[in-house]
């Protein structure tokens, strides 16, 4: 998640629902419908966050994203407020969490595409094996925006030509971090 201070509990709601979301099956995300954040004004922040603590035992990842939240500046204020929320404020937050969240989906999905462990793919693209397992863990956040734009370049490449991805990957992470695009 992006290091933004929650200075609000619609700020954090919006946060928390995105991990919620992030958490479900794909069965569940489909059926799920628009979000109505008025049904949220009566929750406190530590009811929602129980369910998302019995999946955290079970995913790295949940578990990772919930630190994260517990980090922010205002959590524990937060954490036991009831009050109407800003329904604009909730969505602004959950579309950045989830954007973030997709991010670091990025690196996991795409190794997973090629067939190859994180060593390989880590050769591939020029980093280390503990920078893709940290991605995939959502330990660290993805925030480079030169491996961004590299993994929206290479994306049509098909995964029989694993040696251009990784060449082109490389090029395309060198050409925008000098500032090249």
């Amino acid at each position: 998640m992006a290091k933004h201070r929650i200075a609000s509990r619609s700020q954090l709601i919006g946060t928390v629902v995105a991990i919620f979301d992030y958490s479900l099956d794909e069965v569940e995300r489909e059926k799920r419908e628009d979000i109505q954040w008025n049904n949220y004004d009566t929750l406190s922040l530590s009811q929602m966050i129980a369910p998302l603590e019995v999946k955290a035992a079970k995913s790295s990842r949940v578990r990772n994203l919930l630190r994260d939240v517990r980090r922010k500046e205002n959590y524990e204020h937060l954490l036991d407020q009831v009050s109407p929320l800003d329904a604009r404020v909730c969505e602004e937050f959950y579309r950045k969490t989830w954007w973030q969240i997709r991010h670091n989906c990025l690196v996991g999905d795409r190794r997973r595409e090629f067939g190859v462990d994180q060593e390989t793919f880590a050769k591939m693209i020029g980093t280390t094996r503990k920078s893709i397992a940290n991605f995939e863990s959502f330990h660290e956040n993805m925030m480079n925006r030169s491996m961004m734009f590299a993994f929206t370049v290479t994306q049509d490449i098909p995964v029989e030509k694993a040696e251009e991805f990784g060449r082109k990957f490389r090029q395309a992470y060198r050409r925008h971090k000098n500032g090249e695009v």
